[in-house]
């Protein structure tokens, strides 16, 4: 996010038991220390999770900097592997939202498109629309880097404040948007464990903007 300042929500534990947390990561926060060469001084996730809890955890997937919503750390080595396994065999339901100032093309609507060279598959619908675009929900069925946001860029529906895909970076309005509105919103998992993180306060401002412009 560059000089973008990290957002005003602290994580929030969803979930925990013997063998992961479900974590709601804020906007601005990275999943992960970055490399060492990067001069990111944003918060890391991670290491809050390990100050609160006393212990080391294992990174199980990661959300973009810009990104809010659920994410998953393990506890041990072991159960790392047994969720990676589901990740890479496909068996985690994975359901962002996210808002574009595009009108959708059809009620739901799929875009299968390499990414990074590798097959790349997310499927789409529209939850609510009005005439400055909509309100929309990704379901990605592989997890290749910044999918979702490639997928968009390629249908001519850039996330609103996706700097880096092509989203506008303030309402006709004059409000500004500090951030991709991209929202890891529900994971589930292949025991049918699921988790839902509620939309953040800055996704949900542009939202009411969007819905009633002129009013809010």
């Amino acid at each position: 996010m560059g000089e973008l300042e990290a957002s005003r929500q602290s994580p929030r534990i969803l979930f925990e038991n013997e063998d992961f947390w479900a974590v709601d990561k804020p906007s601005g926060w990275l999943s992960v220390p970055a490399s060492e060469q990067s001069p990111n001084p944003a918060p890391i996730l991670g290491r809050w999770l390990e100050r609160g809890s006393g212990q080391r955890v294992f990174p199980v997937h990661r959300l973009d900097q810009e990104t809010s919503g659920v994410i998953l750390f393990a506890k041990t080595p072991t159960a790392q592997r047994s969720l990676n396994r589901s990740f890479e065999q496909r068996k985690v339901k994975k359901t962002y939202r996210f808002l574009t100032d595009r009108a959708a093309p059809a009620p739901s609507f799929r875009c299968e498109a390499e990414v990074e060279g590798l097959p790349a598959s997310t499927k789409f619908r529209a939850i609510e629309s009005w005439k400055m675009g909509f309100l929309g929900e990704a379901m990605p069925s592989t997890g290749r880097r910044h999918q979702i946001r490639k997928h968009l860029a390629a249908l001519d529906l850039p996330i609103l404040g996706d700097r880096l895909y092509g989203g506008l970076r303030a309402l006709p309005d004059q409000t500004p948007i500090l951030r991709s509105l991209l929202h890891a919103y529900a994971l589930e998992l292949a025991t049918g464990e699921s988790f839902t993180a509620p939309i953040p306060e800055d996704f949900s401002e542009v939202l009411e903007r969007l819905r009633n412009p002129g009013k809010v």
